[in-house]
């Protein structure tokens, strides 16, 4: 993913005007997250006009560090940016093979092809904010871009299970944010840049019926989506992604 300077601002929508955490509570956590990593650049820029060059290296390894987290945050904030400019929810039936290559377009996110006996399962979902969502929780965890999915019918849901190679791979604040989360019941304590990322993607599909957990087992550690499973495809629908 691209997460230089967007070429256009977005138009508003109901989605952005009605933030489900509060534009002060995200600006807070951006302004903590960049005036703390720009004071650590400038301090360790002053260091390095005071000491022999010979003595460099270890400084200029901080700083290297400090603008990995830099970038980091950069490419959070870029998520955040491009969920906010999503309009509302546009539910649509589609097969579940649509969202790994929307979510490959849109990221440096890589899927092993998924194994399933569901190959052909329709979901009812928004596809963008589906795909921009996922993306969001997996920058913000900022371990692992290569990932495997599976999937199982349960009742009236698709479980879309996701895990990495890496057995944890879920940061452990975020795990625990994921597994306690209740829409209604939104913290009000300040977050960090990569909580908030995530409380809002979570938020943004509970408002599309779309239940997401956190588990681990003694191999891996899992990341659970059930999206509601399409009861009917609408004949536009089905030409259009059979091209």
């Amino acid at each position: 993913m691209n997460s230089a300077q967007p070429n256009e601002a977005p138009q508003l929508n109901s989605s952005s005007e009605h933030s489900p955490i509060g534009t002060q509570a995200i600006l807070f956590a951006v302004l903590q997250d960049f005036v703390s990593t720009t004071k650590s650049t400038a301090g360790y820029i002053d260091i390095i006009d005071d000491i022999a060059a010979a003595d460099n290296s270890l400084i200029v390894k901080k700083l290297a560090n400090v603008n990995k987290q830099q970038t980091n945050s950069i490419g959070l904030v870029d998520v955040f940016y491009r969920l906010s400019s999503l309009g509302a929810v546009n539910l649509k039936s589609m097969p579940i093979e649509k969202l790994f290559t929307t979510i490959t377009a849109n990221s440096t996110i890589r899927f092993v092809p998924p194994s399933t006996n569901h190959a052909s399962a329709l979901v009812s979902t928004d596809n963008d904010i589906l795909s921009w969502c996922i993306i969001a929780i997996v920058y913000a965890c900022n371990t692992s871009k290569l990932l495997k999915a599976k999937t199982r019918k349960r009742g009236k849901y698709l479980v879309l299970s996701v895990h990495s190679r890496k057995k944890i791979w879920l940061t452990p604040r975020l795990f625990d944010l994921i597994r306690g989360f209740k829409p209604a019941n939104l913290s009000a304590k300040k977050q960090r840049l990569d909580e908030l990322l995530v409380t809002y993607a979570l938020v943004m599909l509970s408002e599309m019926d779309i239940k997401v957990t956190a588990k681990k087992n003694p191999e891996q550690e899992l990341l659970y989506l059930h999206l509601p499973v399409s009861q009917q495809l609408n004949v536009f629908e089905a030409n259009e992604y059979l091209r």
